[in-house]
């Protein structure tokens, strides 16, 4: 499934600090993500804060790169997905659960979004 949509790619290296290739390899692969890591941060304020979320991709360009805040867990993934489209990356989005401290058997109420990316006919 593709989700290409226009996405600021200059604004969006710079906010993670970003000046390397934008050729589709491994190299150009980990240091994205490295970058991205590093520079956006986990963010839940606005749940907290009662505000609404939007998965929007440009709602979430606007607040993760142009307003310099961080995102959860789908925001990321969501920017990073339309990133790596966008340089010609082959992408999808993943759905996970996450068990922590959970007996086995119990509900599990988290669902982070997960990134799967092809390189050279090999999945990350």
């Amino acid at each position: 499934m593709t989700t290409t949509r226009l996405v600021d790619l200059d604004s969006y290296f710079a906010r993670i600090g970003y000046a390397g290739s934008r050729q589709v390899s491994l190299a150009t692969l980990n240091a994205i993500i490295a970058g991205h890591v590093q520079s956006i941060p986990f963010e839940n304020l606005a749940i907290l804060l009662g505000q609404p979320i939007s998965i929007d991709p440009l709602a979430i360009e606007e607040k993760l790169v142009h307003r310099r805040r961080g995102g959860y867990c789908f925001e990321q993934s969501t920017l990073l997905l339309h990133v790596l489209e966008a340089l010609g990356f082959s992408a999808s989005a993943l759905s996970a659960r996450t068990r922590y401290r959970s007996l086995i058997g119990a509900s599990l109420t988290w669902a982070p979004l997960r990134l799967r990316r092809t390189v050279r006919a090999r999945a990350w």
